[in-house]
């Protein structure tokens, strides 16, 4: 199936430089400067804790791997919704479209914008009214700027990349400068150290936050100007990328402070660069990690918005969400609707919360997604494929093994945010038949990719 020619087209602006910048300047948020606590204060050990970004990385480049395969054979606007449309059919694709929309990135970008109120609280004295206001700011500037058009938002995109990584970079490097190598020694393995499975789990979770992100730039899989030949590298090497500079970063948190001061800081990159250079030197990180954050929401609001674009384009969404600027080629009426909640979502939850609900949803839909890499390779084995999974079928398999262990371990540790996420993915299916009686449904034909 493909999205109905009725649909507008979006602009090819994207290569495979700003794949890269899109993918990995959409992983680096807030994650690598407030979630390290929450990691430490599930295991005791340095060495545990860089096993659990590990294991979220080899998690994320595994589902990067299986994603490539499918951005490659539908080289379409829409990302997970049309390769779940294409494997499993419209209902299921509908869900993870509604999903994304109510919890999975509006979420997240409600919660990288309570990042940005939080950080920005280092330099003025907010209120909580305050903070509210900071994040409802932000996430209007970055809307309209992904309104003008996808070659504005690119732009943005790659600057704001380069300033993350160049801020986190030389914090990690003015760390390790100043490294109590006895502190690091007695902090890579306490002898009183002792992780639980669960305890894991959950750590993982708190990591598969800060790795979110890597999956963005396959809604925007028809906006590259090579998709079959960009997409698949710019995923891998974008959650490498980003995969060495998290490890890097979690040493110089550790060469400077104790496994219980990291779990104790709320913004440990702080209080990390604080020990060492006074709060002066705190202050201007902060301001890099505020540019980081930006990044992080500017890429999710730059691409998530071609999902209800696709589902619109299917006839499962009014016809106005596919509509697209003649000029810009930009699906403005889809990005404004996603800001509007994103707003009503950073005004009624916390950030904690929603870190919760859109990895927790996500996972479910990543899963199914994956597995779906086996059931066309061997319902369609004979379909052209530009790129293939490496280590298939053991890395889809992997991936969507570990993503259902992780919904069972949230189920056991925190049962009253995993049913609420279940309860929104749930909610979904009367809206589908809703939307499937209501909305004129144009012809979907049969795509083959190129």
């Amino acid at each position: 199936m493909s999205s109905s020619s009725s649909s507008q087209p979006l602009a090819c602006e994207i290569g495979l430089r700003d794949g890269i910048a899109l993918v990995a300047g959409t992983m680096i948020g807030s994650g690598i400067f407030l979630v390290p606590a929450a990691i430490a204060q599930q295991v005791p050990s340095l060495c545990t804790v860089l096993l659990v970004w590990i294991v979220g990385a080899a998690l994320a480049l595994a589902g990067a791997l299986a994603f490539s395969e499918l951005g490659a054979m539908f080289p379409s606007a829409g990302g997970v919704y049309v390769y779940l449309r294409e494997t499993f059919g419209a209902p299921l694709a509908f869900l993870y479209g509604w999903t994304s929309f109510i919890a999975i990135d509006t979420g997240a970008i409600a919660a990288l914008s309570a990042a940005f109120a939080i950080y920005l609280g280092q330099f003025l004295d907010l209120s909580s009214t305050q903070r509210k206001v900071a994040s409802i700011v932000l996430i209007i500037a970055l809307t309209a700027a992904n309104i003008i058009g996808v070659k504005f938002g690119k732009y943005i995109q790659n600057f704001l990349a380069v300033c993350k990584f160049g801020g986190l970079a030389a914090m990690s490097v003015l760390l390790l400068t100043h490294a109590n190598t006895v502190q690091i020694k007695h902090s890579f393995w306490p002898a009183d150290a002792h992780t639980s499975v669960s305890a894991f789990g959950v750590a993982l979770l708190a990591s598969m936050w800060a790795y979110f992100g890597w999956h963005n730039a396959s809604y925007s899989t028809g906006e590259f100007k090579n998709p079959q030949r960009d997409l698949p590298p710019a995923l891998v090497i974008g959650t490498l990328v980003v995969t060495g500079a998290y490890l890097l970063a979690n040493i110089a948190y550790y060469a400077v402070l104790s496994t219980q001061q990291v779990a104790q800081a709320d913004r440990v990159a702080a209080v990390a660069l604080g020990t060492v250079l006074g709060s002066k030197a705190a202050s201007l990180l902060a301001g890099l990690i505020i540019i980081s954050v930006i990044g992080a929401a500017n890429g999710l609001i730059m691409t998530s918005p071609r999902i209800p674009y696709a589902m619109a384009a299917d006839g499962l969404l009014p016809q106005a969400l596919a509509r697209s600027n003649s000029q810009t080629k930009t699906p403005i009426i889809s990005i404004a609707l996603q800001g509007c909640w994103a707003i009503v979502l950073s005004l009624v939850g916390t950030f904690g919360d929603l870190i919760a609900y859109a990895v927790f949803s996500a996972c479910f839909f990543f899963a199914m997604t994956a597995l779906g890499v086996i059931k066309l390779r061997r319902s369609q084995p004979e379909r052209h494929r530009p790129f293939r999974s490496p280590g298939y079928p053991v890395v889809p398999v992997v991936f969507a093994l570990a993503n259902y262990a992780i919904i069972v371990n949230t189920f056991v540790t925190t049962p009253k945010g995993a049913c609420i996420g279940a309860g929104l993915v749930l909610l979904g299916i009367p809206v589908y038949f809703v939307f499937r009686g209501i909305v004129d449904k144009p012809a979907i034909a049969e795509v083959t990719a190129d």
